[in-house]
């Protein structure tokens, strides 16, 4: 049996960007923080600062100190990796190769997550047995709390075989499964395995987890592609450090704002469009009953009247913005 209790020593190749890929002069910013992440060292200060902090950890000896940046996720792979984490593998129906596998997905059609979402819920409505979106929720929630530990694919008579390794929710050290996924090469998802006890029909967290880690590597070297191919010098692209500042919006009456909720997957109802003041000769267009009762009261000659909206004049040839019972106007325009 594995022990839990053994200590392992991390090296830079077991740590995601432990290693500079060129001097410390000639790397970004992010490079330099998370060489220093995995020191342990401060990460804060300009490119300069960094830059020092880096050189003076090499000319020390510092460089070899090692500590797991990203919360024990690099010490769980190499004790996986040593043996010293047990293996549950699930029992499968189908025959599923047992070597032959090859480090990350390069051999796997693209999945996404449309294919996720017809995996775990379209396909089990339409065999009329409970579906709920559990799975596509705490999968993803796994996912990103890095419990996907490795990714092993392998091609084989017209079909792709994934295998993931998957850390239970419920323990930080011991055992992991070993979730086993069989894909076509349309990219459907055809038969997965995992030990769990949810994982009889083979729809459970993990399995989530492990396809949305497939979609995350495919979202990212899609990026990539695309960023390599705009290899423009600076001089060649718009100008982006002289460019003039926004400009000043226009000021607009509160009958003008649009007030509105947005809610993610519900379409928006169209808004209202807000009656424009209008405003005929020196006076304003009121649009409150309000304000109509109060510009008789105060003896405004009111020259026009519409629906819901008068027109006045102050006396003195000066007109006034009159809302409810205040007058916010001023000293506008005389006759």
């Amino acid at each position: 049996m594995a022990d839990e209790n053994t200590k392992v020593q991390l090296v830079k190749s077991d740590i995601p960007g432990a290693e500079l890929p060129k001097p410390a002069e000639f790397c970004t910013v992010a490079i330099l923080k998370r060489w220093l992440s995995c020191r342990g060292a401060k990460v804060s200060g300009n490119r300069k600062d960094l830059i020092k902090r880096v050189n003076d950890y090499i000319n020390n000896g510092l460089s070899n100190n090692l500590v797991d940046p990203d919360g024990g996720v690099n010490v769980q792979k190499k004790r996986l990796k040593l043996g010293l984490i047990q293996e549950v593998n699930p029992t499968c129906n189908a025959e599923f190769p047992a070597d032959g596998f090859q480090v990350g997905i390069s051999c796997v059609p693209r999945i996404g997550y449309n294919h996720i979402w017809k995996y775990l819920i379209e396909d089990v409505e339409f065999k009329k047995q409970l579906s709920v979106e559990k799975p596509i929720v705490k999968g993803y929630n796994f996912f990103k709390s890095g419990k996907v530990l490795g990714l092993y694919s392998k091609s084989e008579n017209g079909l792709v075989y994934v295998k993931s390794q998957v850390q239970p929710s419920y323990s930080k050290g011991g055992s992991v499964y070993a979730v086993k996924i069989i894909i076509h090469a349309n990219s459907e998802i055809q038969k997965a395995f995992c030990p769990c006890p949810a994982g009889n029909d083979g729809r459970c967290n993990h399995l989530a987890a492990s396809l949305f880690a497939m979609e995350d590597i495919f979202n990212k070297t899609v990026n990539m592609k695309e960023t390599d191919t705009d290899q423009l010098p600076c001089t060649s692209k718009p100008c982006t450090w002289n460019v003039p500042k926004k400009r000043k919006q226009e000021p607009s009456t509160i009958q003008g704002v649009n007030f509105q909720k947005h809610v993610y997957g519900k379409e928006s109802k169209a808004p209202r469009a807000p009656t424009p003041p209008v405003a005929i000769g020196y006076g304003i267009t009121v649009h409150s009953k309000t304000a109509v009762s109060n510009a008789k009261q105060q003896s405004y000659p009111v020259t026009e009247e519409g629906e819901g909206c008068i027109t006045v004049k102050a006396p003195g040839g000066y007109k006034f913005t009159l809302v409810d019972q205040d007058v916010t106007g001023g000293k506008l325009e005389h006759e």
